[in-house]
C-alpha cells in the first residue's frame, strides 16, 4: 500500500519510537491533530528489507538534520524564534 502524506514542524507534532523488546517490532509514529503516520514491520517481507530501510530512514533523517541546521544557521535571529 502507498500513502502520501505531509507534515509540517509544528508545535503540535511529536514524534514517538515505541519499543517492545524482542517480543515485537518496533513502531515509528509521527502524530499531528487529526492524524498520525506509523511505520513498522510486516512480517510478509524479508528482515533484511526492515533493516535496509530502517538504516535508509536513518541516513534520511541525519541528512535533513544537518541540513535544518545549516539553513537554520543561516537565516535571521528573529525568523528562527518561536512566534
Amino acid at each position: 500500500m502507498s500513502q502520501s502524506a505531509s507534515f509540517q514542524a509544528t508545535a503540535a507534532i511529536w514524534v514517538a519510537c515505541w519499543t517492545y523488546g524482542t517480543k515485537s517490532p518496533p513502531i515509528l509514529s509521527l502524530n499531528e491533530p487529526g492524524g498520525n503516520l506509523s511505520v513498522h514491520v510486516f512480517t510478509d517481507e524479508p528482515l533484511e528489507v526492515h533493516r535496509r530501510f530502517a538504516r535508509d530512514l536513518a541516513d534520511a533523517v541525519a541528512t535533513y538534520v544537518k541540513a535544518v541546521e545549516e539553513w537554520a544557521a543561516a537565516q535571521p535571529a528573529d525568523i528562527t524564534q518561536a512566534r
